[in-house]
């Protein structure tokens, strides 16, 4: 087990931390995160319901957790975004400290080498995700070639060749958890307020479809969504030629921002993103206590 674990301690807080801890919040909601992303949380209730607790070494307050019991979620919110402990440190301590089996722990990080997997945890990781962004450019350095194309597809009365597609791609069916996509799924995201007609693309080769994006819209912020190349296209340097149109359509079309999710064990994804020159924002882990 992790040594800094048995340093920590906790503290329950009380109705007169108020401002201390929505302090706290507010730094963290300000150190380098997206508005979208601000952790909203009813502190005054947590108070009230004894349920907001310090994470402390010694006398320093490292974090604040809240717990929530009705849904089984804890939230943990350090009190500095780049000084975030390992995640093995804070899910043993948290799991020693307090009657949380069944319950979800969303925590954010920057550092890289945040997540030691060698170590035992009472928990099971459920997602670990990387935000990325980048500021749009114009750049040919990776050009479609002749018998390759980008085209907006009229989603409307289309859906079936994006299940299809889709589907292909991303292959749900190996992946853990995951059905494949239905008409009625695209039917419905089709009514969704974050839905744009006008931004989704496939990617042609030879006349057939072979890579399929689309941009969304969150809280007034873009976001590549389902970007992707059939498996047998793949290594063929189609996925960065895709990329560098995509990102060249968002700057013609004056989206200076683009944002993009990706799972930080897709290495290959994050290596194409990166190349393209998104950066890292940071990254959400989210674990399940056994």
């Amino acid at each position: 087990m992790e040594q800094g674990f048995y340093m920590l301690n906790k503290k329950t807080a009380s109705i007169l931390d108020c401002f201390k801890i929505k302090n706290i919040v507010d730094l963290y909601n300000n150190s380098n995160l997206d508005s979208f992303y601000n952790v909203n949380i009813p502190i005054l209730s947590y108070l009230f319901l004894k349920k907001c607790y310090y994470i402390l070494r010694g006398n320093r307050i490292l974090g604040i957790v809240f717990i929530d019991s009705k849904v089984k979620n804890i939230y943990y919110i350090p009190k500095v975004m780049y000084r975030v402990m390992p995640l093995e440190t804070i899910t043993n301590f948290l799991y020693s400290n307090f009657n949380i089996s069944g319950y979800t722990m969303h925590i954010n990080y920057i550092k890289k080498q945040y997540i030691n997997k060698n170590i035992i945890m009472p928990a099971e990781i459920k997602e670990n995700i990387k935000f990325m962004h980048i500021k749009t450019y114009k750049d040919k350095k990776y050009s479609l070639k002749e018998n390759e194309q980008i085209r907006k597809i009229n989603i409307f009365g289309n859906e079936e060749i994006r299940v299809c597609l889709q589907n292909k791609i991303f292959e749900y069916k190996n992946i853990k958890g995951r059905i494949n996509l239905t008409i009625n799924d695209i039917l419905s995201e089709e009514s969704s307020p974050y839905f744009l007609k006008d931004y989704c693309f496939l990617l042609e080769k030879n006349n057939n479809s072979c890579g399929y994006a689309q941009i969304i819209l969150i809280e007034n912020n873009f976001f590549l969504v389902n970007f992707g190349i059939v498996p047998e296209e793949r290594g063929r340097g189609l996925g960065n030629s895709f990329l560098n149109e995509i990102i060249n359509i968002c700057f013609q079309n004056k989206i200076e921002d683009l944002y993009l999710t990706v799972d930080n064990s897709n290495k290959s994804a994050i290596k194409l993103y990166t190349t393209a020159g998104f950066k890292e924002k940071y990254n959400t882990v989210t674990v399940k206590y056994n």
